[in-house]
């Protein structure tokens, strides 16, 4: 074993009471990633959630630039190492997971500060499952580049919708219901569905295989609403086949770019403001207020 080998091998093993791996080059940065991995137990618990955010923090575009979950549980003794992996990842697959509305990962999402394309499909989310995920970002802020979401198959209304579309920069938004006439003047239907597949890449890659081994099959929660830090899960099945059919529709929308001016014409002829004097968003939000009244 080499000189340098030995030494990575000893930072490894104490990983823990590193405060901070920024400034590590890239090459030095791996191995000691690949190192850590080879010691599965140094990852468990708060301990290892603390090392992975070192690690994140220091290389986000390396550790773990896309993950695909889809159809699997949240595995309860991995949860904190999870949120630490996502924190800047820039797509996430969650498709499938039964989270439900109460899950205590959605109002965690809005601080994944590099999430661009998100899939939420099929988790028996409702109403409120949205506005879990979406009030953190009106209060505190989040969701900086997030442009597409993916919310088909869940039992969503025009209400959800409409907290979706505060998200400033989201563009593309996938739905199981027909909000075209409804939403006419801020979205428009896409003739098909063309949704970015997202893999897994990253160093996390392994560990994530490794993790995921650790069960006999890939599992989701018969029931829903379980809890993400811990407590007692519900019952688990066979997740449904991906190639299932469905009676529910698929619709994708984008967000309609038209200008200014037209916009305050057809939303108040009456209006007094300038053209220029008004922000782009804030017409959405005229827009789109109305739905938390109903």
């Amino acid at each position: 074993m080499t000189l340098q080998a030995t030494c990575v091998k000893f930072i490894a093993t104490h990983a823990e009471l590193l405060d901070s791996l920024e400034g590590f080059p890239e090459e030095i940065g791996k191995r000691l990633w690949d190192a850590l991995v080879a010691l599965p137990d140094k990852l468990n618990g708060h301990q290892g959630a603390t090392i992975l955010a070192n690690f994140t923090h220091a290389y986000p575009a390396l550790v773990l630039h896309s993950c695909q979950l889809s159809n699997i549980v949240v595995l309860d003794k991995h949860d904190l190492q999870f949120f630490a992996l996502f924190q800047f990842v820039r797509q996430l697959d969650l498709a499938g997971c039964k989270m439900g509305s109460n899950h205590d990962l959605l109002p965690q999402i809005h601080s994944f500060q590099s999430l661009v394309q998100l899939s939420l499909s099929e988790n028996a989310l409702d109403d409120s499952g949205i506005a879990n995920l979406i009030n953190p970002y009106l209060y505190r802020g989040g969701f900086p580049r997030l442009k597409e979401l993916d919310l088909s198959f869940n039992s969503l209304t025009s209400k959800s919708v409409a907290r979706c579309l505060k998200v400033p920069n989201l563009q593309r938004l996938v739905l199981s219901i027909d909000v075209e006439s409804e939403f006419c003047k801020v979205l428009r239907r896409k003739n098909r569905v063309d949704w970015n597949k997202i893999e897994t890449k990253g160093w996390a890659l392994h560990l994530l295989n490794s993790w995921l081994k650790e069960t006999k099959m890939q599992i989701v929660p018969q029931h829903t609403s379980p809890n993400f830090y811990g407590r007692p899960r519900p019952a688990f099945s066979a997740p449904r086949s991906q190639n299932a059919p469905s009676k529910l529709p698929i619709f994708m929308y984008e967000r309609r770019k038209i200008s200014l001016k037209r916009k305050l014409e057809s939303i108040n002829p009456t209006t007094s403001c300038e053209a220029d004097s008004v922000s782009d968003r804030q017409l959405d939000y005229d827009i789109l207020n109305k739905y938390y009244k109903r």
